[in-house]
């Protein structure tokens, strides 16, 4: 990837300097699949949150956008997925509660799951990691739990600039 490098965004259509560009997911894998039916019924979006509300009032599923920071060679920023997770009702509420509270970045780090399926990698979905709250102007960050999986070993070890666009020839 060279830094003059233009692609033509699939979201929007307009052309923006190519590592400038992340990955990111649009809904969690679960809502994705969904029927446009089944959602309409069951699901309530909006750009960071999402629900969907369990046939007969059970089995409520609660859903947040996050970072999903992974550090590149030779470069200042890291290269963030942005992922969705799925948190319990309780950490849902919290975060919810804190949306506006400029002191959230105070709030210790929230247990949460990996709501997407990442590619390149095997089974991403359920992964286990920590939220981190920033401001009520930014998305929080997350951190998996220590594991085998090759993703945990890419957010502790970081990345190349060649995988960095590998996810970015995914948006393009």
């Amino acid at each position: 990837m060279t830094e003059t490098e233009v692609l033509v965004c699939a979201e929007c259509g307009i052309a923006h300097p190519a590592e400038e560009i992340e990955l990111t997911f649009h809904l969690p894998d679960a809502i994705a699949a969904m029927t446009a039916e089944a959602r309409a019924a069951r699901c309530r979006e909006t750009e960071d949150q999402c629900a969907i509300w369990g046939a007969g009032g059970a089995g409520h599923r609660f859903f947040l956008r996050a970072l999903l920071p992974l550090a590149v060679e030779s470069r200042e920023e890291p290269y963030c997925l942005g992922v969705w997770l799925e948190v319990s009702d309780a950490v849902f509420y919290r975060i919810d509660a804190l949306r506006d509270d400029p002191g959230q970045s105070d709030e210790p780090p929230l247990p949460a799951t990996l709501a997407n399926n990442v590619p390149f990698h095997r089974q991403s979905i359920g992964m286990p990691g920590s939220l981190q709250l920033h401001g009520p102007a930014s998305r929080p960050s997350f951190d998996l739990d220590e594991s085998s999986h090759d993703l945990y070993q890419e957010q502790q070890s970081g990345i190349s600039p060649h995988r960095a666009w590998e996810y970015t020839r995914l948006v393009a």
